[in-house]
């Protein structure tokens, strides 16, 4: 873990605007005349040279899956040690990561946050929505429990005082007093509709390379006599074509006939 001041901007998914504030920052600290310096979670390529472009200077990437942790300490230190401030863009969701066992750094934003020392900043899209409060107290203290410094809402927020209190920073959209609802009707366990198939509760969905077929339960067993069917049948064929017979023969197609003018 390192002691030098950094800042890791991180949202809970993809696309929700980590790279515009992260250059926000960074373009807006260099114009003030800060050291800053930034930094990218995992291999990536495109955001260090926008970040490049906002600063001035070669943006790090720091991996905490291929990187071992003593190099990317060291990696992380020595860039801080250059800089009044550090400001890193995070990977993917904060948790995404490779799969690995419970409890195992995964190379995710989160594990280069605890590796570094380094806060985290969310980002949080919500569409813009500001006529309820996506965030409040509980949401604030569940994310200083997490180790999350601070949120940036495309959206609204309440319990300004208590948020206030605990000195946690919040930028949001709006404040608004009504919270959002938890419910949205609907049924648990009914049939729905999935690109126009109905599925309904107990059905058997099949998927592979070339799609998803849904089967109703109370065909399966007559499905089932009949892909047997299907497959002995094709089954055969694949030993005729070996054998030599030609696909024209086999599908009886007969005979092509030219006619001329």
């Amino acid at each position: 873990m390192t002691n030098n001041p950094g800042l890791v901007i991180a949202a809970p998914a993809s696309g929700s605007g980590k790279t515009v504030l992260t250059l926000g920052l960074l373009r807006h600290l260099a114009s003030m005349g800060s050291n800053v310096a930034s930094a990218k979670t995992g291999p990536d390529y495109i955001d260090p040279a926008f970040h490049a472009a906002a600063t001035g200077r070669p943006c790090l990437n720091l991996d905490p899956w291929a990187m071992r942790p003593d190099t990317l300490a060291q990696a992380a230190f020595s860039l801080a040690r250059e800089a009044d401030v550090v400001i890193c863009e995070g990977v993917m969701g904060l948790f995404d990561g490779a799969f690995v066992g419970k409890g195992e750094p995964c190379g995710s934003t989160a594990d280069l946050s605890r590796a570094t020392g380094w806060p985290v900043v969310l980002v949080i899209d919500a569409g813009g929505h500001d006529d309820v409060a996506l965030w409040g107290g509980i949401m604030t203290n569940a994310a200083i429990k997490r180790g999350i410094a601070g949120v940036v809402i495309d959206g609204g927020c309440r319990d300004v005082a208590e948020i206030r209190e605990l000195d946690f920073a919040c930028f949001a959209r709006a404040h608004v007093p009504s919270g959002p609802h938890k419910g949205f009707g609907g049924i648990i366990d009914g049939a729905i509709s999935c690109a126009g198939c109905p599925v309904s509760p107990g059905d058997i969905v099949i998927g592979d390379d070339d799609g998803v077929a849904v089967v109703p339960l109370a065909w399966a067993d007559d499905m089932l006599a009949a892909s047997q069917d299907k497959l002995r049948q094709e089954q055969d064929t694949m030993k005729q074509i070996a054998a030599g017979k030609s696909t024209v023969e086999l599908l009886g197609i007969g005979e092509v006939e030219i006619i001329g003018d």
